[in-house]
C-alpha cells in the first residue's frame, strides 16, 4: 500500500468519525412515539395489529403494519435504555448507513470519491436524521448496490439478494424501490446485447439468467411477512 493510497483511505474515512457524534441529539420526531406504542402493543398482545388499536373510531379500518420489525427493534432499544437507548440505536443505524456508503465507493473502485460523497451525504441528509423505519430502506438500498457491484465483478453472492429482501420487507415498505432497482438491473442485461456499442455491465453472459431468477425469488420472499400479499399491495 502506497502512502498516497493510505492518505486517501484516511481522508475518506474522516467524515465517518463524525457520524456517531452528530447523531447524539434529542429525539424530536413525533411519530417515533407511535412506533414505540405499536412495538409495545405487539409485545403485550403477542400479535400483529390488523386494526388501529390507538383510536376509538378506528377510522382507517384495516391496518397493515409493514414496519412491524422496525417497531419491535425501537421498542427493544427503549426497553433497554429508554431515551439513551434510542439515541444510541440512531447513532448505530446512521453510522451503518455511512459505512455502507464508504463500502460502496470502494466496491465501485472509486475510493477517491469517498470523501466528497461522505461530506455531501452527511450535509444533505442531516436534517432527516430522525429515528424512523425509513432508515432501514437507506441501509437496504446501499446493501443492494454493494451486492450488485460485487456480483458485477464476479462474486457469487446472488443468493444474498433474497435474504436482504425478506428482512427489508418486514422493516419498511421502501423495499419496493429496491425491487425496482434489481429488476431494472436484470432487464438491462437482456437489453445490452442489442445496443450498438454497449458498456457491458459484466463479461459474464450467463449472469442475466441467474440474476433474473434471483430477482424473481427476491420478489417472492417479500411475501413472507405477517400480512402476506397485502403488505406489498
Amino acid at each position: 500500500m502506497t502512502r498516497r493510497t493510505a492518505w486517501r483511505i484516511d481522508v475518506g474515512s474522516l467524515p465517518l468519525l463524525l457520524v456517531p457524534l452528530l447523531s447524539i441529539f434529542p429525539l424530536r420526531n413525533n411519530d417515533l412515539w407511535f412506533h414505540l406504542a405499536a412495538g409495545r402493543w405487539m409485545v403485550r398482545n403477542r400479535a400483529f395489529p390488523d386494526l388501529d388499536p390507538f383510536s376509538h373510531t378506528q377510522f382507517m379500518g384495516r391496518w397493515v403494519d409493514n414496519e412491524w420489525l422496525a417497531e419491535l427493534l425501537f421498542y427493544g432499544a427503549w426497553t433497554i435504555g429508554e431515551n439513551a437507548g434510542l439515541i444510541l440505536l440512531r447513532a448505530v443505524l446512521f453510522t451503518t448507513v455511512f459505512l455502507l456508503l464508504r463500502a460502496y465507493m470502494r466496491s465501485a473502485r472509486r475510493p477517491s470519491m469517498t470523501f466528497p460523497a461522505m461530506v455531501v451525504g452527511i450535509a444533505l441528509s442531516y436534517s432527516w436524521w430522525a429515528l424512523r423505519p425509513s432508515v432501514f430502506s437507506l441501509i437496504g438500498m446501499l446493501t443492494l448496490m454493494i451486492l450488485l457491484e460485487r456480483i458485477r465483478h464476479g462474486r457469487r453472492e446472488t443468493w444474498l439478494l433474497p435474504c436482504l429482501f425478506m428482512a427489508w420487507a418486514n422493516l419498511h415498505p421502501g423495499f419496493l424501490f429496491g425491487l425496482l432497482v434489481l429488476a431494472a438491473t436484470a432487464a438491462s442485461l437482456w437489453i445490452e446485447p442489442v445496443l450498438s456499442r454497449p458498456r457491458r455491465f459484466t463479461a459474464d453472459n450467463q449472469l442475466r439468467v441467474r440474476l433474473s431468477l434471483w430477482c424473481a425469488l427476491s420478489a417472492a420472499v417479500t411475501l413472507i411477512n405477517p400480512y402476506g400479499v397485502q403488505a406489498v399491495s
